[in-house]
């Protein structure tokens, strides 16, 4: 069939293409995300034939703290595996940490798989390792009136159930710690240009400074967002920080 032919045309040609990504990492000195990682595996060899970096580690090795655990990736996961290879769960006083939250799963472009996540969740087991699952509910972030407008719209967008097949991840609705501000807390609205979203923008900052707001901020998902709302700011007298987006060198006057 044309599918086998790809495969075993691809079980040809991948090989070959990772050593000379290897001989280009070596000329060039550098190593990427995915082979940094690769290269730690080989390191440590394999639980029934374990180099001897994993077990001077294992020697030494008693805690495990995994932050962002939500972005891991299948070679991550395999790499704790082996560093946890030689542990006795509940017997030699060694801890495996994990923290994440699978709603802000974002690096799948490097291979992070928040169905990993999902999986230990319902496993209770991380790379093996069995471990108690807490959820922390309480947002000290937010005010009142953000908190439950999120609770209220976030469970259509994310789905109720968890699916590690599909890779999709259920709501988890928070707790408000801080109180409300007044009003709606959160709008919604639509502009036709990037120049209207701008002017809507400096208009919201206005009503903010009026009402004396101590502290305004923008947030935006990518640096080239703001190309028209700086200059709006700008042109409208707001003075405003921008960390790394409006260098000084950048300006017309400078240049």
């Amino acid at each position: 069939a044309p599918a086998w032919e790809v495969i075993e045309a691809l079980l040809d040609v991948v090989p070959r293409a990772v050593a000379q990504l290897g001989v280009a990492f070596a000329r060039g000195g550098e190593v990427d995300f995915s082979q940094a990682s690769l290269a730690a595996l080989d390191a440590l060899g394999t639980p029934d034939a374990p180099t001897d970096l994993l077990q001077r580690l294992d020697y030494r090795l008693m805690h495990l703290l995994v932050d962002e655990f939500q972005d891991t990736s299948a070679t991550q996961l395999e790499l704790l595996r082996r560093l946890t290879s030689g542990w006795t769960p509940g017997e030699d006083n060694r801890t495996l940490f994990a923290v994440g939250d699978p709603m802000q799963s974002i690096y799948r472009f490097r291979e992070a798989e928040v169905r990993l996540f999902v999986e230990a969740q319902l496993a209770a087991a991380v790379a093996g390792i069995p471990v108690t699952c807490l959820t922390l509910r309480r947002n000290f972030r937010s005010q009142r009136a953000i908190v439950e407008w999120v609770n209220r719209v976030f469970p259509s967008v994310l789905g109720e159930v968890s699916d590690p097949v599909r890779g999709a991840v259920a709501f988890a609705p928070a707790t408000a710690v801080k109180a409300a501000l007044g009003g709606s807390g959160v709008t919604f609205e639509l502009h036709a240009s990037d120049r209207d979203e701008a002017q809507a923008v400096v208009a919201r900052v206005r009503e903010a400074i009026e009402a004396q707001a101590e502290d305004v901020a923008i947030l935006v998902r990518a640096r080239t967002h703001l190309e028209a709302i700086l200059p709006a700011l700008r042109d409208a007298g707001i003075a405003f920080t921008a960390v790394e987006l409006d260098k000084l060198g950048q300006r017309q006057a400078v240049q």
